[in-house]
């Protein structure tokens, strides 16, 4: 068989196996759970680490309820709150609600990878920065006390030694390149839609005699305290060796106090794809103000080519109390047993300090005094994770808006699901319209699904448990689901932010394959257990277009026979020449 059609053949086994061999383990909840019908809510938008205030002019559908039944949800989990004001029973114009928030994190991503260790780290997403929250209220009926970070006001300094020091954890978490994860072993490689073995964002590749620098901020580092770096490498090529117990990549790991005199902290050979992650004691005397870890490749062994990438670098060490500016997130160790731990900084940059103990769930009064920064913490053997931002840097959401949950209807035995887009509703209400005429048929947005079940983030499982739950619920399950506008791969969608507008629909899986939210509803076969089916319109026209073909092709089939063809020949490539080539096999 001439070697071109091998590939060709190779090509649609690897085609054939990404659609049928994707399998999903779904979680047993769907999503809704947390959400009460009876209950207002207004969804808060955000993409950054801190204290957020949201004053009661900003909320003015919530002024005439009751602060004291204020709720917070973040992911179907409820968050503290702080509520100025809220003992009265009323939310006054000088009332406000106070929390601590971050961006959206991969912990929603996990439900997708074939097991949860799969996944490199849940720092980021796969899909988006931005985190939703849902600030609600509960009845006056409700017997039940929703969360509070307590205003804890002793200012009694005299009798208590300072903490004498803080430690800090970061992360450097690259979006520089993607892995792939798992792949068909094969004359080439073909990567399986479903996601496992550490794919996701990592740094940009290093190759041979190359290296990457990632720099921390170290500032006031606390003499004889040690540091702890954790890093995980993404083997990213599998150079053949035909000893299968030589290594085929090399790394080493310096560490830079100041950008001077590098240590090495780790050197290490393994072999092929996949993670590995180090874990390593730092001594504080190779730590510097900035401190910088330099990862490299060392072209020492004989192999052609030897690429790796950074999922993550995480550094923990401890500092002294010593000038911190006007925002900060530290623990705060108990070393001084008292009645009260007392935080002393010197240097505060800021004015009004406020200060959050995550652990204890205080808000703690704070006082500057001079340029010396002092607050008393309720004392507790471990350690507490406490925030302190200034009053004057409060940060505020990118959006907030009243909201009404779409509960769908999953109880009328549905046989035709239609997933799409508002940008696209009079067209796909057009296309509902068009095959009501043959099957029951409902028509979903996705925006509804992504608030009703995954917590507000735009997100493939709001179709995926959609369509479980429709699958679960109704007494005859679904025939045929239709993903109705276009969708946009995960890596594509972090590695060019612009694509971010056009995913109408979102896709499933690198590559992307729409058996995946429906696969393994029942069985583990990853065939999928509704008819699935994708029209990747990016507009009204396009839609319109394939509609009005669709209607003359089952209507008067005879008319088309100008453009009907009786076989379709799909061909790829990894580049032109050989997309050309398979193009000229298939002609």
């Amino acid at each position: 068989m001439p070697n071109q059609a091998k590939r060709i053949i190779s090509f649609l086994i690897g085609i054939f196996l990404l659609l049928n061999l994707a399998s999903l383990h779904a979680q047993g909840q769907y999503g809704f759970e947390w959400i009460r019908a009876y209950q207002p809510y207004i969804k808060i938008k955000l993409v950054k680490e801190g204290i957020y205030r949201i004053q009661s002019t900003d909320i003015p559908s919530f002024t005439a309820q009751n602060p004291r039944k204020f709720q917070l949800f973040r992911n179907g989990i409820e968050q503290s709150i702080f509520v100025s004001g809220e003992l009265d029973g009323k939310f006054d114009s000088i009332d406000f609600v106070e929390f601590y928030a971050f961006p959206n994190d991969g912990l929603l991503d996990r439900e997708m990878f074939r097991t949860p260790g799969e996944q490199a780290h849940t720092f980021k997403s796969l899909f988006s920065d931005t985190a939703c929250y849902f600030l609600t209220v509960l009845p006056d009926s409700s017997a039940q006390n929703p969360l509070r970070f307590q205003a804890f006001t002793d200012s009694d300094y005299s009798n208590f030694s300072a903490e004498p020091s803080l430690e800090v954890l970061q992360q450097i978490v690259p979006q520089e390149d993607y892995y792939y994860g798992a792949f068909i072993p094969a004359d080439q490689k073909y990567y399986l839609s479903e996601y496992g073995a550490a794919e996701g964002m990592m740094s940009g590749l290093i190759g041979q005699s190359q290296f990457k620098l990632f720099s921390f901020q170290t500032p006031n580092k606390a003499l004889n305290s040690n540091a702890q770096v954790e890093v995980k490498i993404i083997g990213a090529s599998d150079y053949f060796m035909s000893d299968p117990s030589l290594p085929n990549h090399h790394v080493r790991i310096l560490i830079l106090p100041d950008g001077v005199n590098p240590s090495i902290l780790i050197d290490t050979t393994f072999r092929g794809y996949g993670e590995q992650k180090f874990t390593r004691t730092i001594a504080a005397n190779l730590l510097g103000e900035n401190t910088q870890f330099k990862v490299e490749v060392v072209n020492d062994i004989a192999v052609g080519s030897d690429f790796v990438g950074v999922s993550y670098i995480q550094l923990r060490y401890t500092r002294t109390n010593a000038t911190i500016e006007n925002a900060a997130v530290f623990e705060l160790p108990k070393t001084q047993i008292a009645s009260k731990t007392y935080l002393q900084i010197g240097n505060y940059a800021g004015t009004a300090p406020i200060i959050y103990d995550l652990n204890q769930r205080i808000r703690v009064q704070a006082n500057k005094i001079g340029n010396t920064l002092q607050a008393l913490f309720p004392y507790q053997s471990s350690k507490s994770r406490v925030v302190l931002q200034d009053a004057a840097n409060l940060l505020s959401p990118i959006s907030i808006v009243p909201h009404q949950f779409v509960v769908p209807n999953v109880l009328t035995n549905y046989q035709y699901l239609i997933v799409s887009n508002k940008q696209l509703q009079s067209g796909a209400e057009a296309y509902q319209t068009y095959r009501s005429t043959k099957y029951l048929t409902y028509l979903a947005y996705v925006e509804d699904l992504a608030d009703y079940y995954t917590f507000g983030n735009f997100h493939p499982l709001a179709i995926r448990r959609f369509c479980k739950h429709v699958f679960d619920k109704q007494q005859v399950p679904p025939t045929f689901l239709l993903l109705l506008g276009r969708g946009y791969q995960n890596n594509l969608l972090k590695m060019n932010p612009e694509t971010n507008r056009f995913n109408l629909v979102p896709a499933f899986g690198v590559p992307s394959s729409d058996h995946m939210f429906t696969n393994d509803f029942e069985g583990n076969s990853g065939a999928p257990s509704i008819a699935t089916g994708r029209i990747p319109a990016s507009n009204l026209q396009e839609l319109n277009n394939y509609l009005q073909k669709l209607k003359a092709l089952e209507t008067n089939v005879d008319s088309i026979k100008a453009w009907r063809k009786d076989f379709l020949h799909l061909s790829g490539g990894s580049f032109e020449s050989q997309q050309n080539e398979f193009r000229n096999q298939l002609a």
